[in-house]
């Protein structure tokens, strides 16, 4: 819904997002977490990672290492298409 209300620019939707659920997790589920995953990319988030450990509804430390690497990793190759200010314009607003 925010998407269609305030139509970010695109390179919004080339920001990491990394997913982690527990496979005992009866709060939010891996089967809950993958429909996120699937509606993120269908509504155009192009860097969405999913895993899960067995555990339940806590932080993972190892997902949150493996995430904090690929965030600082930085953009795929598809984030050169949309100039940053782009981005900092839309968040930057006067």
């Amino acid at each position: 819904m925010a998407l269609e209300r305030f139509h970010p620019p695109y390179a919004f939707r080339l920001v990491p997002i990394f997913l982690s659920s527990g496979t005992r997790d009866t709060i939010a589920d891996p089967d809950m977490i993958h429909a996120v995953e699937h509606s993120m990319n269908h509504h155009g988030f192009r860097n969405v990672r999913f895993a899960s450990f067995e555990g339940a509804h806590e932080v993972y430390p190892a997902h949150t290492t493996e995430a904090l690497r690929w965030f600082v990793a930085g953009p795929g190759p598809s984030a050169t298409s949309t100039p940053k200010s782009d981005f900092e314009k839309f968040f930057k607003k006067p």
